[in-house]
């Protein structure tokens, strides 16, 4: 399992967008999903500011080419705010 740390900036209004690419050189793909957190998402991956909790969340992609085999990988995102930048923003008002 991979693992990525996003960092969430306080104030930030662009939306959360993690594009997947799968390939496969020999046969081509002939299918593949997306998961958020087990639910079947859209690729890209993508949230509205602040729709993932803070804390960890699991991404699994699966694809399967045209020979029929099936692979699968897993990734961990945590997400976490950005605590230095509101404390410094606080700082300054």
């Amino acid at each position: 399992m991979s693992e990525y740390l996003i960092h969430l900036q306080s104030g930030k209004t662009d939306p959360l967008s993690l594009p997947v690419q799968i390939t496969d050189a020999l046969s081509g793909i002939s299918n593949s999903t997306v998961q958020l957190d087990k639910t079947i998402t859209d690729n890209p991956i993508k949230a509205a500011p602040a729709a993932l909790a803070i804390g960890n969340h699991g991404i699994e992609i699966t694809g399967t080419d045209l020979a029929g085999n099936v692979t699968a990988s897993t990734y961990k995102v945590q997400i976490d705010t950005n605590l230095r930048h509101r404390l410094l923003h606080s700082k300054c008002q």
